[in-house]
């Protein structure tokens, strides 16, 4: 509908002014919203007998610490250009062995509870996060992304609209068209300038998720109150 475009592209205005007011602010807004929205699009399809949201926040966390925590060094690099003070960052990344070893064993603590729990589901998001542990930053995201995080959230589209693959597919078919176009655009830019791109693609693609991320949530509670 016109009122959710309009919902929609003034979140997108809003993100983008915080980037350029409050980078730190963006930062915190960008990273705590999606470890929630990673996490609740996750555990709710595990389905969790209680603690839904606890576990939701704490998936999500994880996922997004393991990602970043093992790229420590290339963060930095991203966040440079958008005037981001964060000293902590230089001295995790000067002890990034030893922040790799904590974050190795959350994720073993976490394969233990799935284990015993025999979530499958579960399990594989695991697999699925393990492996992006020798990748550059931006592929990690993106292959998580891509090869994980989308089927969960088409698995969630399914179950609330009750529309069958190909119906789905049509009716996204122009917002994967824009997605392929805004990616394409951002390789092209990479190739000619990295060191400016990386920023503002970070920052670009948060403009873009906050305000999906805001209304998968509200879509998600639809079929899933607890969630």
């Amino acid at each position: 509908t016109r009122r959710f475009y309009a919902r929609y592209l003034g979140w997108m205005a809003a993100v983008c002014v915080a980037w350029w007011v409050a980078p730190n602010a963006a930062l915190l807004a960008f990273l705590g919203t999606s470890a929630w929205h990673f996490g609740q699009s996750d555990v709710v399809l595990w389905q969790p007998k209680r603690h839904a949201r606890s576990a939701s926040l704490a998936w999500g966390s994880l996922l997004l610490a393991f990602i970043l925590g093992q790229h420590t060094e290339e963060l930095g690099q991203i966040l440079a250009p958008l005037s981001i003070h964060a000293p902590s960052l230089s001295a995790l990344a000067a002890h990034s062995d030893a922040l790799s070893t904590g974050l190795w064993a959350a994720w073993l603590v976490l394969v233990a509870a799935l284990a015993a729990a025999r979530q499958w589901p579960g399990l594989l998001a695991a697999a699925a996060l393990a492996c992006t542990a020798g990748m550059p930053l931006l592929p990690a995201f993106a292959s998580y992304f891509i090869f994980h995080h989308s089927v969960s959230g088409w698995a969630h589209l399914r179950a609330g609209t009750g529309w069958s693959h190909l119906k789905l597919w049509r009716k996204g078919a122009p917002f994967t068209a824009g997605a392929l176009i805004f990616l394409a655009t951002g390789v092209h830019w990479a190739a000619e300038e990295p060191v400016a791109f990386a920023g503002t693609f970070f920052a670009a693609l948060s403009a873009i998720s906050i305000p999906h991320i805001l209304a998968a949530h509200r879509f998600i509670r639809l079929s899933h109150p607890s969630a």
